[in-house]
């Protein structure tokens, strides 16, 4: 994660401006409200008057050559609209009450399963010697009473922060904020998740760990900037894995893919971020609403290939920048069938696709070890079948909490909340806290 690579720029300061409780958002006003960002004239993928998340130019983001003005990108005024949620029997496709159980349990168990799974990695998160993790594997597998794998891993092994047992990495982190944004607000209100997002990470410890997008986003937002203007151009992991709430609540709402566009662009605003946040989205809600991952990868790409296929959402109300790069996101999952056609090994497919937090990687291989969990082990038990999955992304190594927060969401979809392990819940510092926010969210739509 800590190399950088085009489009992928790396932030070189941020405001030391502290709020001194967390929970305040509305507090941590910034301390002047300027007008966005001029246009710059660029051939990246960001939109026009995004921040680059360096102290220089923007690199080229490989967005394809989207257009700077894409039709169809909000304005700054749909922000600060709270988008009422659809009640579960008012989605559509959910017929009946049954219907609507089943899928407020897999919304559930996204959440929850998201957390774990990220909280599980956080020993591991950035270690790229496999052999070290060949050897913890090892070590931690050999106890035929009490096997387990590399999760947990306590003291931390990885090279960026020192955590205590159970914290949630920066991506578990940036998800807890915008499930509390959204509980807190009935819904998605940019402006309001950008304030408590502020609050949140402006007061951090020193020691905490911020990745580019956060350090440019904190920049920003103390220098005035609103939603999307305090968003940079940065186009790594965290455009999708902090999604999982907003998944969770809008799962079935035609314009998911908009609001996705809104939520990514309040800290990353590039096309890149957006369309790979969109795909990602896609993903889990069809799983959420009931669909295999197959089945759910599969409608995704057939959105992407054809936005009307979608609706209003897609084409139209969201960027031009999700259609214009569809193409680049359908190859690259492409690939990853390929792999999954010549049942390549989990490791040399993850050698071959990478291990660093910069897409398409991170949504690559999760989308690979979901494949592979379904179809070695889809007859088996929901609980085996996330604790197999999750510890599969963690033997990846590098940037193992992104892939392992996305295969925890999808499985704990599958399975509900029931699949993630009651040991690991308990080994997770914030699992009430969020089992309990994620009941409200789940409630909003009752």
């Amino acid at each position: 994660m800590g190399d950088v690579r085009p489009g992928c720029t790396k932030e070189a300061g941020v405001g030391r401006r502290r709020s001194s409780e967390p929970e305040a958002a509305d507090r941590a006003r910034p301390r002047r409200r300027g007008s966005p960002s001029k246009p710059v004239p660029s051939s990246s993928g960001r939109r026009a008057g995004s921040r680059t998340s360096s102290e220089g130019d923007a690199a080229p983001s490989g967005s394809g050559g989207v257009p700077r003005d894409a039709p169809g990108v909000p304005g700054a005024a749909a922000y600060g609209e709270l988008v009422p949620v659809l009640r579960w029997l008012e989605t559509p496709g959910i017929a009946n009450p049954e219907l609507a159980e089943k899928v407020r349990r897999r919304a559930l168990g996204a959440v929850l399963g998201a957390t774990v799974a990220d909280a599980a990695a956080m020993g591991v998160q950035g270690v790229l010697d496999l052999s070290l993790l060949d050897k913890l594997a090892a070590e931690r597998g050999a106890d035929e009473q009490d096997p387990q794998g590399l999760e947990f891993v306590d003291p931390p092994r990885g090279p960026l922060w020192q955590y205590a047992d159970g914290q949630s990495t920066i991506f578990g982190e940036q998800a807890h904020v915008l499930l509390k944004t959204l509980v807190h607000e009935g819904g998605l209100n940019c402006n309001k998740y950008a304030a408590l997002n502020f609050a949140a990470f402006a007061a951090a410890e020193g020691g905490r760990f911020k990745d580019a997008s956060t350090k440019g986003f904190l920049r920003a937002y103390e220098a005035g900037q609103m939603p999307p203007a305090c968003g940079v151009d940065d186009c790594q992991a965290s455009c999708f894995t902090r999604l999982v709430p907003l998944v969770a609540l809008y799962a079935g709402h035609p314009r998911l893919p908009a609001l996705v566009e809104r939520c990514v662009r309040t800290t990353q605003d590039s096309h890149a971020a957006v369309a790979w946040g969109v795909a990602a989205a896609v993903i889990l809600e069809g799983v959420v609403l009931g669909k295999t991952v197959t089945g759910a990868m599969k409608a995704a790409v057939s959105g992407l290939l054809n936005p009307r296929a979608r609706g209003a959402a897609l084409d139209g109300e969201a960027s031009g920048a999700v259609q214009a790069l569809g193409g680049e996101v359908v190859h690259a999952l492409a690939v990853v069938l390929r792999l999954l056609d010549d049942k390549t090994p989990a490791p040399e497919a993850l050698a071959r696709l990478g291990r660093h937090s910069h897409l398409p990687m991170p949504l690559q291989t999760a989308v690979l070890l979901l494949l592979q969990t379904e179809q070695h082990m889809g007859k088996a038990h929901a609980l085996e079948r996330y604790r197999e999955g999750v510890r599969g992304a963690l033997r990846g190594g590098g940037c193992c909490a992104s892939r392992a927060m996305f295969v925890g969401a999808c499985l704990g979809a599958r399975g509900g909340a029931d699949a993630v392990p009651v040991r690991w819940r308990k080994r997770t510092r914030k699992h009430r806290e969020c089992f309990a926010l994620a009941e409200r969210l789940c409630a909003l739509r009752d």
